[in-house]
């Protein structure tokens, strides 16, 4: 049966499907510690570590053209992850002068057209945070638009270090099979940019390829938020799905659903 009630959410105050809500306060950003990567040092990347070396940790993707303070401002995970005990990982695009992710070698420029081996950057980042004293007990990767491409294909291209996936306004950019990561796919009805019928096609996809799932969902209704969550699928994954009426490219945090409150809900083992 389809749940009306809204959920818990972080930092919500917008009751219109069309604003979304501003933190009550955000200090100087981009907010984090520095983690130095020799051969990467025109690629800013920051660690908000959690209670524990244990803690939970979401990798942050920001989108074409972003950056860690933009993808701060628009999430507010910096304040409310390390808050609910998940530390973070930022990190950023090679400047070209731009910054992107080069998902697949297709998309998207100038990171595809420069052939960047974003990867390798990766694996340099994530060595450093274990060499910081950080031993997560589960690590998921998240990110908006271009940044939600690169996070669905590093899990699908690292499966033995990523538990989940989660794409807010993205696609799947790269072919991806039998693996053990569960996915969160998030967009709107009205998203342009990467299309509409994005976020189902990735979830049918998902389902049909990556992992096994019984066939029917349980079925939420928030609002204009309507989510399908397939649990019990194969290997103790699970594959979300969130459809937002009406909405746009963008992050979604409203009253009927935020997208970050559900991040670190699958950062937590929650969902």
């Amino acid at each position: 049966m389809a749940r009306t009630t809204p959920p818990n959410s972080s930092n919500t105050t917008s009751s219109s499907t069309s604003t979304t809500t501003a933190p009550t306060s955000t200090p100087s950003l981009p907010v984090g510690e520095e983690i130095r990567l020799p051969d990467y040092e025109d690629r800013p990347t920051l660690l908000q570590r959690g209670p524990d070396a244990n803690s939970p940790l979401v990798v942050v993707f920001h989108g074409s053209r972003g950056s860690i303070e933009n993808i701060q401002k628009r999430s507010g995970l910096h304040l409310d992850g390390p808050a609910a005990g998940v530390a973070v990982l930022w990190l950023s695009g090679k400047p070209l002068p731009k910054r992107s992710w080069n998902t697949n070698n297709r998309c998207c420029d100038p990171a595809s057209t420069h052939r960047v081996d974003d990867m390798a950057y990766i694996d340099a980042a994530l060595e450093a945070v274990r060499s910081a004293g950080l031993s997560p007990a589960r690590i998921i990767t998240a990110g908006v638009s271009n940044g939600a491409g690169m996070a669905v294909s590093v899990a699908c291209k690292r499966p033995k270090v990523f538990s989940a996936a989660v794409s807010v306004a993205g696609w799947m950019p790269v072919s991806c099979r039998n693996t053990s990561v569960s996915l969160l796919a998030i967009g709107g009805t009205k998203d342009d940019v990467v299309g509409r019928n994005k976020p189902k096609q990735m979830a049918k996809t998902w389902r049909q390829f990556v992992v096994q799932c019984p066939d029917n969902p349980t079925k939420e209704t928030y609002g204009a938020a309507h989510i399908a969550t397939w649990r019990r699928c194969s290997s103790s994954t699970f594959v979300r799905l969130v459809v937002l009426d009406d909405i746009e490219h963008l992050w979604p945090r409203f009253e009927f659903y935020d997208a970050t409150a559900d991040i670190i809900r699958v950062a937590l083992g929650k969902v």
